[in-house]
């Protein structure tokens, strides 16, 4: 992800990567969000199996759709506008 604070296109973008390629392809990004949860007490489950290197890659994916949602529900939560701010229209994941 490009920035440390990843808005609504970034976890998108995000989550059509790992569809398309893989959790171990998109690793770093992955891991910048997970650490972002992390230290924010988001959805540790979640959290745990991302960084389960031997979980296998649907777990992943879903894991990783899930804390997306749930990051954006946090922020939206916390009322942080730079946070998971949707595009003004609707974007669905490509795996969707």
């Amino acid at each position: 992800m490009p920035t440390s604070r990843p808005n609504h296109d970034h976890l998108l973008a995000l989550g059509d990567a790992v569809a398309r390629r893989g959790v171990a392809a998109n690793r770093p990004a992955v891991d910048a969000l997970v650490a972002r949860a992390r230290a924010r007490g988001i959805r540790p489950v979640l959290v745990g199996i991302l960084e389960d290197r031997t979980a296998p890659d649907v777990v992943h994916q879903r894991a990783l759709g899930r804390l997306i949602v749930a990051v954006c529900s946090q922020a939206g939560a916390d009322r942080r506008p730079d946070d998971c701010t949707p595009p003004p229209r609707r974007r669905q994941l490509s795996a969707a």
